[in-house]
């Protein structure tokens, strides 16, 4: 036997609010064809993020347009949520 299915949150539950919020996962997906990525502990360099995320060290730039506050010549801090395409293939 399984463990138990959780409630659905929102509106018609009322003990929603009173429920601590799920985990977030280390990757998310959105409406616009882009996800957001959780940076691993210690860090990483866009160009590590786009051979883990997308299968292409060389896709860099796109995650780097997603992101353009952050510099790309320096390591993402670890725990810093960021924009990556949602695909592995262009």
């Amino acid at each position: 036997m399984g463990a138990p299915t959780p409630l659905p949150t929102g509106p018609g539950n009322p003990s929603a609010a009173a429920a601590p919020p799920p985990a977030l996962p280390t990757s998310v997906a959105t409406s616009d064809n882009v996800r957001t990525y959780r940076v691993r502990e210690g860090g990483e360099y866009v160009y590590q993020i786009a051979q883990n995320v997308l299968g292409d060290r060389n896709r860099w730039p796109e995650i780097y347009r997603l992101n353009s506050n952050l510099e790309p010549s320096r390591p993402y801090p670890a725990g810093v949520d960021i924009r990556v395409p949602a695909g592995k293939a262009p």
